[in-house]
């Protein structure tokens, strides 16, 4: 499911969320994550739950949650762990930036 949603998103920014429910930094993170995905419509934001979905949490080494990630054409950009809100919005604004254009999202959406 996950390449799915990165393959059917096109030229939008992905970001990620690879969090966990015992997490406490992940549920710290968690509102802060779906704030962004209001704020930022041209970016798509999914949520991955790394007890349900540990394949893909393995695939791209997440080895500490909160990890967020950013994909663009199915391909990672940059990963960073920590409930950093800080970083996770400037990471966001560069790489939409970066783009030099603006693809629309589709909000966000939940993995499991």
């Amino acid at each position: 499911e996950f390449q799915r949603e990165l393959k059917q998103a096109g030229e939008s920014l992905v970001v990620v969320d690879f969090t966990a429910d015992w997490c406490y930094w992940s549920l710290v993170m968690d509102p802060k994550f779906a704030a962004l995905s209001e704020q930022y419509m041209d970016a798509e934001f999914l949520s991955v739950d790394t007890e349900e979905c540990e394949a893909t949490a393995a695939k791209y080494e997440v080895d500490a949650v909160p990890m967020f990630a950013f994909f663009r054409k199915g391909r990672l950009l940059h990963q960073f762990s920590g409930a950093n809100s800080e970083e996770l919005e400037a990471k966001l604004k560069h790489f939409l930036v970066s783009s030099g254009a603006f693809f629309p999202g589709k909000g966000h959406r939940y993995i499991v």
